[in-house]
């Protein structure tokens, strides 16, 4: 009950250790899963596992274009110029894809060497990806408030009585929308 949220990973790890009968036993479980702690973020930080990070990103990219083009017609041009980027993306990564197949069939030491690019490849992929897709978001919402604006303006017409195009007034006042 007393235990801060900082401290409940120690608390459960010096509770866990407490269940180890011997001193003998203890150390190697720590060494073991400091092993597999360290396996596991190597494995998550591959080229292997951040390309297929990027794939999974491009299908949600992907998604999100295809409501943005049923949501934004209006925006032609827009949509053509993300819909290019995330082209370009795919294409990236499907270079970066091959390029892993081939390391694959090579020794380790040739994977080495390009490690470093094929990781600033995929930096940028994931980069141009989170761009197309904030893009997309920010025209998505965009369409959304001018649909809101235009519903505003409707129902102030038909609240007021009169267009508010024939009063020559921009928008509902206050005292019309009864906001004090």
């Amino acid at each position: 009950m007393g235990t801060s949220p900082s401290k409940l990973p120690s608390s459960i790890l010096f509770f866990t250790l407490s269940l180890i009968p011997s001193d003998v036993l203890r150390y190697p479980a720590i060494v073991l899963a400091a092993i597999s702690v360290g396996i596991y973020s190597v494995h998550r930080n591959s080229l292997a596992a951040r390309l297929s990070q990027v794939y999974d990103v491009i299908i949600i990219v992907d998604d999100i274009l295809t409501r943005a083009k049923a949501e934004c017609m209006r925006d032609h041009l827009l949509l053509a110029d993300c819909e290019t980027g995330l082209l370009w993306t795919k294409l990236s990564a499907s270079k970066i894809h091959s390029y892993l197949l081939e390391l694959d069939a090579t020794a380790w030491k040739r994977y080495l060497q390009n490690k470093m690019a094929i990781s600033r490849s995929l930096s940028k992929c994931e980069r141009e990806l989170r761009d197309v897709q904030t893009s997309l978001l920010l025209l998505i919402e965009s369409a959304h408030q001018r649909r809101l604006a235009e519903d505003l303006n409707l129902n102030t017409e038909i609240v007021d009585g009169f267009p508010s195009s024939l009063l020559g007034l921009s928008g509902p006042t206050s005292s019309s929308r009864g906001c004090v």
